[in-house]
């Protein structure tokens, strides 16, 4: 079983733009990804880099096999997906 981790940022992002009737099936799709990571979602230029969709809607979510944990890390509408999409890789490359 992988943990789960969200951002601050993915939680603040989330919060202003999801629409309320979309948080609680994102929530139970982003509680299923502790059994299978890899199972869900479509991979976006890496296969540890990936996004769950939804009514024009994303949430996007990293995967770190080697300590069993998917960091959730940000949250966009069709819109605003490449501006996150890039935040969230220049974020990790500064990381790691």
């Amino acid at each position: 079983m992988y943990r789960i981790y969200e951002t601050t940022t993915f939680a603040r992002e989330f919060r202003k733009t999801i629409p309320l009737p979309l948080q609680e099936d994102f929530r139970r799709r982003i509680r299923s990804l502790a059994v299978d990571p890899y199972a869900h979602g479509k991979p976006l230029r890496y296969a540890w880099f990936r996004e769950l969709k939804a009514k024009g809607f994303r949430v996007y979510y990293l995967i770190e096999d080697t300590a069993v944990t998917i960091i959730i890390a940000g949250a966009s509408d069709k819109k605003g997906q490449n501006a996150t999409i890039a935040r969230i890789l220049s974020e990790y490359r500064r990381k790691h």
